[in-house]
């Protein structure tokens, strides 16, 4: 599944994380405000596909104790190592994430929870939505 800023829901309803924030190389896009429910699909994490502000292309990640890249067929223009952060970003993040997600806390509170990531071995396998 490619996500273009164009084609997707509104990438207004998503908190944008830059680098300095998140830890990362890469901006990531964080459900602020329960798009999820609202547009009937599972908790995502989206991340710019490259390093780039003008690149409007998006690798959508599930929100999960297991996370994964949900479109397998992307190619991609970030590092495997980028790829294995955001994995372990997910995965130590995912109380906050939900939390943000559902209005359950502000996103100064959501920015303070957060805790930056090394990479590590992770599963992209997994069914696309």
């Amino acid at each position: 599944m490619k996500i273009k800023m164009k084609d997707h829901e509104n990438l207004s309803e998503y908190m944008w994380l830059k680098h300095t924030t998140s830890g990362m190389r890469v901006d990531i896009f964080v459900d602020d405000g329960m798009s999820y429910q609202r547009h009937e699909h599972e908790l995502l994490l989206l991340v710019r596909n490259g390093y780039a502000r003008d690149i409007d292309e998006f690798i959508p990640f599930s929100i999960s104790k297991e996370p994964c890249m949900l479109d397998k067929d992307i190619e991609l223009e970030i590092t495997d190592d980028d790829v294995k952060s955001v994995l372990a970003f997910i995965q130590t993040n995912i109380d906050a994430l939900q939390k943000i997600a559902n209005q359950d806390i502000t996103q100064e509170a959501f920015v303070a929870a957060i805790r930056r990531t090394e990479p590590r071995e992770a599963t992209y396998e997994c069914h696309p939505i």
